[in-house]
């Protein structure tokens, strides 16, 4: 058979080659090894374990904010809709109060024949008319008082 690159050749016919007889300190030297190899996978296995109670604890974790979101959303939701609910019966007040105000404006025009905003206007006037009067009568005290000084 012709040689393949990468490919390593097949072993020479024939017995296997004898390995010579390992010497005490070759002997010793593989054993420390191998106690080092044992302790690095107990290491290794010990980190696996805890990566894995990690993944588990994450998981959990996860799966809490997941379940505190969804109350909260729900939490939030059910506030939102009870502020609905509250907001749509002021404006059904507010309204009624204005239906209230414009049927008794349409009485008022009725019984006195004068707009409502014509007797506001007047009572405006008569707002701004008394603080005149009070006005004037406090100048007229200050001329006596001073005409008296």
């Amino acid at each position: 058979p012709l040689p393949v690159p990468g490919v390593p050749a097949p072993p020479a016919p024939g017995p296997p080659p004898v390995a010579a007889a390992p010497t005490p300190a070759v002997v010793q030297q593989l054993q420390q090894e191998c106690t080092l190899l044992q302790r690095r996978v107990e290491e290794l296995s010990r980190e696996n374990l805890q990566l894995q109670l990690g993944g588990t604890a994450q998981r959990e974790q996860a799966a809490q904010l997941q379940r505190s979101s969804s109350e909260e959303f729900y939490l939030q939701r059910q506030a939102a809709e009870q502020q609905q609910k509250v907001l749509q019966e002021k404006v059904g007040t507010l309204r009624s109060q204005v239906e209230e105000l414009a049927r008794q404006n349409i009485e008022l025009q009725r019984a006195t024949g004068v707009p409502l905003e014509h007797q506001l206007q007047m009572q405006r006037l008569q707002e701004k008319n008394f603080a005149l009067e009070k006005e004037v009568n406090e100048l007229r005290a200050r001329q006596r008082a001073a005409a008296g000084a």
